[in-house]
């Protein structure tokens, strides 16, 4: 990925939910449409971005998560070199 657009994705991602949403169909437009999602995907993330727009959504901080994602394939590791 160029500089530039690790700048332009990066302030894209700092975007409120909505914007992203209204950028990320317009460029799917651009390009043909290509990348229209199933309805039942559809649903969920507009479901998903609802609930993060009226405060009902539970997030989670990033850092945490993949601290612990990164413990629990550690400890995977660790229980699979103790059963070789």
């Amino acid at each position: 990925m160029s500089e530039t657009a690790a700048k332009l994705l990066a302030q894209i991602l700092a975007l409120p939910a909505e914007e992203q949403v209204m950028i990320a169909d317009r460029l799917n437009e651009s390009l043909g449409g290509q990348f229209d999602p199933d309805p039942v995907f559809e649903v969920e993330l507009r479901r998903r971005l609802d609930s993060v727009a009226d405060g009902t959504a539970v997030l989670l901080d990033g850092e945490h998560v993949m601290a612990e994602a990164r413990a629990e394939l550690e400890r995977r590791r660790a229980a699979r070199q103790q059963n070789t």
